[in-house]
């Protein structure tokens, strides 16, 4: 039986046990935490530099997106796997302009 598994089972079992080397597990967690969000914000910065689409994706799904209309589809791209994970629809036009793409959909906006 592994270590964890069987902290698992006295944990179950209402046993408790010391624990050791917790400094080193806490230093663990926060260099993952700190590793983590570095990234996160270079790959944001990266993103924004090259107007990523699946960053735009991104930014839509956290605005509550339900529907968006575009001219070239996404399928096999980065926003189509974004789009979908969210279950927001991607319809497509032909139409040059916003105001004609929602008028031809009709959608009337005021």
């Amino acid at each position: 039986m592994e270590k964890g598994e069987k902290v698992a089972l006295l944990a179950i079992q209402g046993e408790t046990i010391d624990l050791q080397n917790v400094w080193l597990a806490v230093t663990r967690v926060v260099c993952a935490i700190v590793v983590s969000f570095l990234y996160s914000s270079y790959a944001t910065r990266v993103g924004r530099q090259i107007n990523s689409p699946s960053l735009v994706a991104e930014f839509l799904i956290r605005h509550s997106v339900d529907v968006v209309v575009t001219k070239e589809s996404f399928a096999g791209k980065g926003p189509f796997y974004v789009f979908s994970s969210a279950a927001v629809k991607n319809v497509l036009t032909r139409e040059d302009t916003a105001e004609k793409a929602l008028a031809h959909l009709g959608v009337r906006y005021v």
